[in-house]
């Protein structure tokens, strides 16, 4: 009998080593990766801080030009041409601004520049109103008062009382094209109502002066010295909110000047 022969065992071929060559080329890549991404942030940090140094730059700059237009002026219509035809600056926008720190705090710094510039605007128009009103008001009541003396029965004064309604019209019409500050609005009022009652003063005046009506005459001159302490207590207190908004303008200037000093250190 034959014998069957015996099977032959199968065994696993040695695996070769694996090429590391993929591991290193992951590796380069990797590292090539970081490089650029490092190289990326460092660009955009320097582009960010070079927009928080420009902005300084140009903010000392500003209130260079503002001091210079400023010159220590007290005159409202100067300023307020000063201060419009200087604009602040306003920082630039970058990709990342995170990447700075210079840069997020110059931007948190220009918000409360520009919220400063604001209400040293809003000052600055306050008080070139208020003053300017009282400037050119304070011109008419010289004009007026130039006249008051001259006034009489005869033909002379009664030409008088008709030039002096004629500048009691340029006041009302002075009062009712200003658009004064909130502060002043009411006694903007009250100085409306005290030149109503002296043109209503000035009308009886001029009746009686063409009349010769002595007592007439005399009932309508203490009206009109009455309507004209009105107008003149108005006047003082327009005065003093005029000094008190001067005030405030040069306490903004100071808060403004001492900001940009911080900002630009």
């Amino acid at each position: 009998m034959q014998e069957t022969p015996a099977p032959t065992p199968i065994t696993n071929p040695t695996p070769k080593p694996r090429s590391l060559t993929w591991l290193w080329t992951s590796l380069i890549i990797l590292g090539a990766v970081i490089v650029l991404a490092v190289a990326a942030f460092l660009a955009l940090r320097i582009v960010a801080d070079n927009a928080a140094n420009d902005y300084k730059r140009s903010l000392a700059s500003y209130e260079t030009s503002l001091s210079k237009s400023f010159n220590g002026s007290t005159d409202g219509t100067t300023l307020e041409t000063a201060i419009d035809g200087v604009q602040p600056p306003i920082i630039a926008s970058v990709p990342m601004p995170a990447a700075s720190s210079d840069y997020q705090q110059a931007k948190k710094q220009s918000e409360t520049v520009a919220s400063t510039v604001t209400a040293l605007k809003q000052s600055v128009s306050d008080y070139a109103t208020l003053s300017g009103f009282m400037k050119n008001y304070l011109d008419l009541e010289s004009q007026e008062q130039a006249l008051v003396s001259k006034i009489t029965l005869n033909s002379a004064g009664i030409t008088n009382i008709e030039s002096i309604q004629a500048i009691a019209v340029k006041k009302h019409s002075l009062v009712s094209s200003t658009n004064v500050p909130n502060v002043s609005v009411s006694v903007m009022d009250d100085l409306n109502q005290a030149l109503n009652d002296k043109t209503d003063a000035l009308t009886q005046l001029l009746v009686a002066a063409r009349a010769k009506n002595y007592s007439g005459f005399n009932t309508a001159t203490t009206s009109l010295n009455t309507a004209s302490s009105k107008e003149e207590a108005a006047l003082g207190t327009l005065d003093a909110q005029t000094s008190s908004l001067q005030d405030s303008l040069n306490q903004n200037v100071a808060v403004f000047n001492k900001l940009v000093a911080k900002v630009v250190q």
